[in-house]
């Protein structure tokens, strides 16, 4: 009876040190997880508008940061009317993001767009490519 006991006990030991390097692990690895803030760095802004110079601007506002991402697609079903700027303040209002929402991504392709005027902190290269082919201007909104 005192050998199963012992038994019980150290393979409850064995568990509870297995959970422990669990737990340490995954939140080592947790804090070196690249943030999300940091995907476009002001580098990488740099060389976008080296690459793209007639159609890409960087602008600088600083706030604390609540993001969302955007497919193309479905700002493209919205946004009909080309004389219409995409913007945060634009977004909110067509009820397409949240009012606590202060930065934006867009991301995916889109076919018949019109010429849009976007303002957005993170664009892919997939959005950027089918903006510009609509003959749209895309301004890069940088936040600190």
């Amino acid at each position: 009876m005192d050998k199963i006991i012992i038994l019980i006990l150290s393979i409850l030991g064995i568990f509870i040190l297995i959970a422990f390097v669990i737990a340490i692990v995954y939140f080592k690895n947790r804090k070196n997880r690249p943030n999300i803030n940091e995907i476009l760095s002001k580098d990488q802004l740099l060389q976008l508008n080296e690459a793209y110079p007639q159609n890409t601007q960087i602008s600088v506002a600083p706030y604390k940061v609540r993001k969302q991402m955007l497919p193309l697609s479905l700002i493209a079903q919205y946004y009909l009317d080309s004389t219409e700027k995409v913007d945060i303040n634009s977004l909110k209002c067509k009820g397409l993001i949240a009012q606590s929402i202060n930065k934006i991504g867009i991301y995916g392709s889109s076919e018949n767009i019109p010429p849009l005027l976007v303002e957005t902190n993170y664009i892919d290269f997939y959005a950027l490519n089918c903006i510009e082919n609509a003959n749209g201007k895309v301004i890069l909104k940088k936040m600190q």
